[in-house]
């Protein structure tokens, strides 16, 4: 098997453990859980790391195979829109589009010196919050159905990919490179666990301070707009997560080591059950909590059975790593 970053993929795990109680809540219509502000927090600590990650692992000199796996990703992005949610693709913009687009562009950032690269976050940042000072943030995400076509807006694309979407290159994309940043060691963030914890405390402060009570249409994390104080709290997050000194080969992270390896594969998965299950739990609180725990002790499961047979099989196709990892 192919050498890989165990710590990573353990942290890649944490950061799926996290996304399906975050996936799950939109289904529950009773809201004694949902307007909770710290459980809404723990729900929006997840984008942050598989951003940070995605920087954190984009490798020098492999543009052919960074280009074959973006374009997996986005081809992956558009299969989700078009037969799980029934929507226009390159419209509304998840995830997985902003993690597509980061490592096909990564030959053309990657030419940035660091100061430039400092600069661009910066520039993402102060763009996105002058964004919003001017009310010019859209709340409701204007996504349209594959028979509502006639909709089609290139005002609201753009403004999607950059600004409204689920997530848009303002400010998202400076998480990614932040995360090259870290792995190249222009950023030491072992030398930095002070700043990020005085940053995790004072976005939580401000937070709580004043309660973010909107919540965008079948979403429950609090980044929906980026404000200044999720932006401390993302930051401050990976910062200490990247600073905890744990075992990561411990038999106790083995479980989040390996559903991290195969986290493709696993947020399709989820998303699927999620969307053909949950759906028919709506405001059935015990039932939402009971099936929460039987889908997680699946993910586990279907980790561990992928995990064996890559080890059993040593398959070693390209198309077979992009699904479920190397």
């Amino acid at each position: 098997m192919i050498n890989r970053n165990v710590k990573t993929d353990v942290i890649r795990g944490l950061a799926l453990l996290l996304m399906f109680f975050a996936h799950s809540a939109p289904y529950i219509e009773d809201n004694s859980l949902t307007s909770l502000t710290i459980f809404r927090i723990i729900c929006s600590l997840s984008a942050p790391i598989f951003l940070f990650l995605v920087g954190f692992n984009l490798k020098k000199g492999c543009n052919l195979n960074n280009l074959k796996k973006g374009l997996f990703i986005l081809l992956s992005a558009v299969l989700i829109d078009l037969f799980i949610w029934n929507i226009l693709p390159f419209y509304s913009f998840d995830v997985l589009y902003l993690i597509g687009f980061s490592i096909i562009l990564f030959p053309l950032w990657l030419r940035l010196n660091k100061y430039l690269l400092f600069g661009l976050i910066v520039f993402l940042f102060t763009t996105t919050f002058i964004y919003q000072v001017n009310n010019l943030y859209e709340f409701s995400l204007n996504e349209i159905s594959l028979s509502q076509l006639k909709q089609f807006s290139t005002v609201a694309l753009l403004k999607n990919l950059f600004f409204d979407g689920w997530f848009p290159l303002f400010p998202w994309f400076s998480i990614v490179i932040f995360g090259y940043l870290v792995k190249n060691n222009i950023v030491q963030i072992t030398k930095i666990i002070y700043i990020g914890i005085s940053s995790f405390l004072l976005g939580l402060f401000l937070i709580f301070y004043n309660k973010p009570t909107y919540l965008r249409d079948f979403a429950i994390e609090i980044f929906y707009p980026f404000s200044f104080s999720y932006l401390l709290i993302a930051f401050g997050w990976i910062i200490i997560l990247f600073n905890i000194p744990l075992n990561y080969n411990s038999k106790l992270l083995s479980p989040l080591s390996k559903l991290g390896k195969v986290s493709l594969f696993i947020y399709v998965f989820h998303l699927t059950l999620y969307h053909i299950f949950f759906s028919k739990l709506q405001n059935q609180t015990t039932n939402f909590y009971i099936s929460n725990l039987v889908f997680i002790v699946l993910f586990f499961s279907v980790a561990y059975i992928l995990e064996s047979i890559k080890n059993k099989y040593k398959i070693n196709n390209i198309l077979f790593n992009y699904i479920f990892g190397k």
